[in-house]
């Protein structure tokens, strides 16, 4: 596969996971209160919908921070990684940057701490949130130190894999979904298998991605059928 068809296809993957994990961090801010509530029911069950959600509201600014942040969050991490924006606005990339690594400490953050305080399916939600937290805070760290380094290769293939950790939670939501069509898992126990694999999946296409783009892979990749022709 070409490099520009790579690119094409993760600009259209990463959009559609950002479009998806904004609108789940905003659906109960922008869905009748009554539909959305007949929705969780039907993704997570009565005891789930009617006892566990709800307790999210009682903690209004852990949830805003970690719902409108993390809707900020998506959208500035699609500008980051939009090639047009970074060569017509470097300035703003780099405020919009700064910005970034602040939104991708606090979703961190917030995520383990909501997972904590009223989970929806205690341990088997709070250990992978807790682990993907932590990788999530080490590899933005890395890319601002990299970025301070003027290491910006690094720099990129840090971003990439922060980038794709707070994607995540858009896979674990089709994942969830998929599950829910068909399984016979519990709510409860498909969070605890969801949460791990949709963050591995994408942190694997991520690597996938970083080895695909990297300059030296896109110069053989490149070269290759004029090596072939002249051999």
């Amino acid at each position: 596969m070409s490099h520009t068809k790579i690119a094409r296809m993760g600009r259209y993957v990463i959009f559609y996971l950002a479009f998806l994990g904004s609108f789940s961090a905003l659906s109960p801010y922008v869905m009748p209160k009554a539909f959305y509530d007949q929705v969780m029911v039907m993704l997570y069950g009565n005891q789930i919908a009617t006892e566990m959600i709800p307790k999210q509201f009682e903690w209004p600014i852990q949830n805003m921070i970690h719902r409108l942040g993390g809707t900020l969050y998506m959208v500035m991490g699609v500008l980051q990684f939009s090639k047009t924006f970074r060569a017509r606005r470097p300035r703003v990339h780099r405020w919009v940057g700064r910005a970034f690594i602040l939104l991708s400490f606090a979703a961190a953050i917030s995520g383990v701490s909501m997972a904590y305080t009223h989970g929806m399916a205690g341990t088997v939600e709070l250990v992978p949130s807790v682990v993907f937290g932590a990788l999530m805070i080490l590899a933005t760290a890395r890319a601002y130190l990299y970025a301070r380094k003027r290491e910006f290769a690094r720099h990129r293939e840090w971003m990439i894999r922060s980038f794709s950790i707070g994607l995540g939670i858009a896979t674990i939501r089709i994942l969830y979904m998929v599950g829910i069509a068909t399984t016979s898992l519990t709510p409860t126990q498909l969070i605890g298998v969801t949460f791990w694999s949709g963050w591995l999946v994408t942190m694997a296409a991520g690597e996938w991605w970083i080895h695909q783009t990297r300059p030296a892979r896109r110069h053989d990749v490149e070269a290759q059928p004029v090596l072939s022709q002249g051999a």
